[in-house]
Parts: structure tokens; sequence; C-alpha cells
């Protein structure tokens, strides 16, 4: 990438590398805003950057995830060229998580009608662009609902209310199901929905989790346990579809975490996509 993109990117109207390697970020660039400087730098946002990533890549991610939902509303009141230049570049982070076709749309939208084609003194017709839609990073998430739930109390009410959920489904197990967010917000859940209708038409209520980040401990800690009783897990068991491990990415995993938070919780944990980062002899 570096190669092909470093001796053109000084013609570039616009270069926008989401997270990367160093030497790939650095090509990044909008307007006055750019990361030719990046691992140089001495600046605090970029200091910041340094020590997360050293601490661990799960932590590193939940921390960019905040950083991304505060920044780009805090720059928006900076008159400064280079702060809004900056502030275009977060935005664009933010609809690239979205991942929506709409979220996808507007970022594309932005970059032309700032970047690439600025309306300036031309008579061209202004551009309607709408600011991203956010997702929450952490939550529950059920193809049936009628939105993404925050509270597991809440979504325990709605399960209540359901009148298609069998008797057999509501006396049966609980299956906690841990899920990556990008393949919800981006409508590329199919397989959930399948896992999901298959657990309830043989008898289960299933707790579908999810988070933005790497840390998917964060999720059972908060939805996995009886509301009233924090001590006491509401699951009989988990399942993880997201090829993960539960703490960290394909890079740096926490193992010790992962054990520590299920043996905590003390209950049957499966991973359903064993052979997404392993050969068929490495499972066996």
């Amino acid at each position: 990438v570096v190669e092909a993109v470093a001796p053109q990117r000084d013609r570039l109207k616009a270069a926008v590398i989401f997270p990367s390697m160093p030497e790939v970020m650095r090509l990044n660039k909008l307007g006055t805003f750019s990361m030719a400087q990046l691992g140089q730098s001495k600046s605090a946002i970029a200091s910041f950057m340094k020590k997360r990533k050293e601490a661990n890549g799960a932590g590193f991610q939940d921390a960019m995830l905040k950083l991304l939902n505060t920044l780009p509303t805090v720059l928006k009141y900076l008159p400064v060229e280079k702060a809004q230049d900056a502030r275009s570049f977060m935005l664009s982070f933010q609809y690239w998580l979205g991942g929506t076709p709409d979220n996808l749309r507007n970022f594309l939208l932005m970059l032309a009608d700032k970047y690439v084609f600025p309306r300036g003194d031309s008579q061209r017709p202004a551009v309607e662009v709408a600011e991203p839609q956010v997702f929450p990073d952490l939550g529950i998430w059920h193809p049936l609902a009628p939105s993404m739930f925050e509270d597991l109390k809440e979504y325990l009410n709605w399960t209540a209310s359901r009148t298609d959920l069998s008797d057999k489904a509501r006396r049966g197990p609980v299956i906690g199901l841990v899920l990556q967010r990008s393949h919800i917000v981006t409508g590329d859940e199919a397989h959930y929905v399948a896992v999901i209708q298959e657990m309830e038409y043989r008898g289960a209520t299933v707790i579908p989790v999810f988070c933005g980040g790497l840390d998917f401990t964060k999720p059972v800690n908060a939805f996995f346990y009886d509301p009233l009783n924090p001590q006491l897990p509401i699951v009989d068991g988990v399942v993880s579809l997201t090829g993960f491990a539960l703490v960290g990415g394909p890079a740096r995993q926490d193992h010790p975490k992962a054990v520590e938070v299920l043996k905590s919780l003390n209950r049957p944990y499966m991973v359903a996509l064993p052979l997404v980062f392993q050969t068929t002899q490495e499972w066996e």
C-alpha cells in the first residue's frame, strides 16, 4: 500500500486510511490535517495513542472508540482550519465504524464536498451531508427487537412481552451469545439471525450481546449476570460467534483476563468458529 500510494500522496485531494500499521497511517491527509509525523509527534493525542496501544490491543480499541465519540464534538467549536480538518478525519472514522449504507454514503459525500470538489465560489448546488449515525458501543441486539438495548432489565422485559416465544423456550436454558458489532450495524447478520432463530425454536432463550471494541468480557460482565443479584449468572451457557478471542484480536490477546472472567462466570463456554484463525490440525 505504501509503495503504491506514497508517490501519489501529494497530488491527492484526500487520503483516508483507518487503523493500520504506522507506516500506512502516515499517508492520511485531509486539507491541513496530516499524519505524516505519526510516531514522531509529541502531541497529547499521539502520546495517548502510544500509551494505550502499548497497554493492550483491546484497551487501545476501547480508548479509540471513546476518543472518536467525544473529539468531533469538541473540535466543532474550534474555528481553526486545522481543527476542522482533524474533525473531518474523526468524523470519517465514525462513518466507517457505523458501516451502514447511509453512513458510507455520507462519508463519501463529506469528502467530496469539502476536499475533492469544494464548493468555494462555484455555483454548484450545496450538498446535504448528514452526521454519522452512531450505535451503542455495548449492548444487546435481537433481530426482532425494535432497537438495541443498553439495559439488561429492558431486554428481559421485552423478552417477557413477546408473543412469538414458545413456553418451551421460556422454560428452557438461557444462552448468552457473543456477537461482533460490525456485523450487526452493516446488516451482515444473517448467520446471527439463523443461530438465534434455531436456538429459540429448539427451546432456549437467548441474550445476544455485542461491543464495539475487542474486549468481549465487557458485555459478558454487563449482561450475563442477574441485574438484581450481580454475583449470580443469569445464563446457563455462552456461545461466541465472533471468531476472535474473548479479549483481543488476531494480533494480541489477553488470555489471563479471559480466563479470569470465564472462571467467575463458571458456565460452559463454546467458540463456534475456532477455525477462523486455526487450521484443522491446530484445532484438533
